[in-house]
């Protein structure tokens, strides 16, 4: 699963990763999946923290 605001951004994304990636505009949406076990933070470094905390409430694992 890829998460990224900007919609074009993520499906070039999707194409580097074999393109069969589920795509979300919000990556909170993206925690809430029980499939999801793992969560690498790609974002603006101000981000990383929010990001970090909010993954870890959600039961993911981050790296």
């Amino acid at each position: 699963a890829i998460a990224d605001v900007d919609r074009e951004i993520a499906e070039k994304a999707r194409k580097q990763f074999g393109g069969k990636a589920t795509l979300f505009e919000d990556y909170r949406e993206m925690l809430d999946k029980a499939d999801i076990d793992v969560v690498t933070i790609g974002a603006p470094d101000h981000w990383h923290t929010k990001m970090l905390i909010d993954a870890c409430r959600a039961g993911k694992d981050v790296y």
